[in-house]
């Protein structure tokens, strides 16, 4: 089995206008976000749509009790009760998180079930948006994936990794850890004040870049931080 697996969030298309009565104007974006966990595989419609009602069932608990804020700091791993969650993009139809979540207890009969909501701060719950189910058997890349349920509409982004059990396979000597982390954080400082690769910090995927600055071997043209991040001279990011 891998050493670590990885599913990192990275963005969704197309999501569904869920705010029918914003606080203000006429703006319907949703404020997206994500939380994964894990699941056994279905194995008939009946359970698909088990999967279905159970993922409504939660909205009408607290959902943010479920998933642990922790999670955010923690560079993406999953949280002691198996729920990894991303930031909340505000005003969104297609958000990027880039959140990675490792669930390396994961068995090749079980699916990743990400969840998507629109957070409501007026009414202090979150409007379900619906799910995508992605294998965790999935080889590994990047993979396009509808989302199901709910308004059912759009399409999610995600990105699988599955490290090898044997490290020896790796220069270092070590796997190379997370793939993305602290997407659209302050990174200058912590990279070294430079830009360019930096899997210290932003995952052996990701990068230290500024925008309208083409950084040394940095992966992310024309870069640019998700709104509402809070940085100085450069912030993480990846293609």
């Amino acid at each position: 089995p891998p050493a670590r697996r990885f599913i990192c969030v990275q963005s969704a298309i197309d999501l569904s206008d869920a705010d029918f009565f914003p606080l203000s104007g006429n703006d319907l974006k949703p404020d997206a976000w994500a939380k994964v966990t894990l699941a056994d595989k279905p194995s008939s419609g009946f359970e698909w749509k088990m999967l279905a009602e159970n993922l409504q069932e939660e909205l009408l608990q607290d959902l943010h009790k479920l998933a642990d804020p922790l999670v955010k700091a923690a560079g993406g791993t999953a949280s002691a009760d198996g729920v990894c969650r991303t930031a909340t993009r505000d005003n969104e139809n297609a958000p990027r998180w880039q959140h990675c979540c490792e669930f390396t207890g994961a068995s090749e009969g079980q699916i990743y079930v990400v969840s998507l909501f629109d957070e409501d701060a007026l009414y202090g719950m979150s409007d379900y948006l619906g799910y995508a189910a992605v294998s965790v058997s999935s080889s590994d890349g990047e993979h396009t994936v509808a989302i199901e349920d709910g308004y059912g509409q759009g399409k999610l982004i995600v990105y699988i990794e599955n490290q090898p059990a044997s490290p020896e396979k790796y220069e270092s000597g070590q796997t190379p850890g997370v793939p993305m982390a602290h997407y659209g954080e302050d990174c200058w400082d912590k990279c070294g004040g430079k830009g360019g690769p930096c899997p210290s910090f932003c995952g052996h995927r990701g990068a230290c870049c500024r925008d309208g600055h083409q950084e040394e071997d940095c992966p992310v043209q024309d870069w640019q931080a998700p709104a509402g991040a809070a940085f100085t001279a450069g912030s993480c990011g990846s293609n």
